[in-house]
């Protein structure tokens, strides 16, 4: 055999693997086309969306229910801090010495400054809460997203 003779069957076992492969490629694509876009596949991505959806709107509502019950805290304790506030200036204001003044305020700063540090400790575990709650719907439809794409990839 000539060298034109071996490349030339090699050009055409070539050209009917291309072919073949291309063949494959064109089969497949549309087998997953008429499955996407069938109404099997067609119902799995709207039920797909919609629950993605559902997901979202659960997250954003636990996030609005959270931050609520967060306003309402610190309102509370606006509230609490102003009575204190008052209630620490009437006492001032029947102070006979500034000796007695400066140990009345004294005391106020000291009950104030705990009070920040121990309702601070509670807002920020309150916000971590929030924030685990309202992330929960989302990290369940991310966790299986990701089972159905590794189901998809192992069959």
């Amino acid at each position: 055999m000539t060298k034109k003779t071996t490349s030339a069957k090699s050009n055409k076992a070539s050209n009917g693997n291309a072919s073949k492969i291309f063949d494959d490629v064109l089969s497949n694509s549309k087998q997953g086309f008429e499955t996407l876009f069938s109404g099997k596949g067609v119902e799995e991505f709207t039920s797909f969306g919609q629950q993605n959806l559902d997901a979202v709107v659960e997250s954003t509502t636990a996030l609005a229910s959270g931050c609520q019950e967060i306003g309402s805290n610190l309102m509370a304790l606006a509230q609490q801090n102003l009575e204190t506030s008052l209630s620490m200036t009437k006492e001032l204001m029947g102070c006979k010495t500034l000796q007695e003044a400066l140990e009345l305020q004294s005391t106020y700063a000291k009950s104030l400054i705990e009070s920040t540090l121990s309702e601070g400790s509670k807002l920020q575990e309150m916000s971590m809460r929030v924030a685990n709650e309202a992330f929960e719907p989302v990290r369940d439809r991310v966790s299986s997203t990701y089972e159905t794409i590794l189901k998809g990839a192992a069959a």
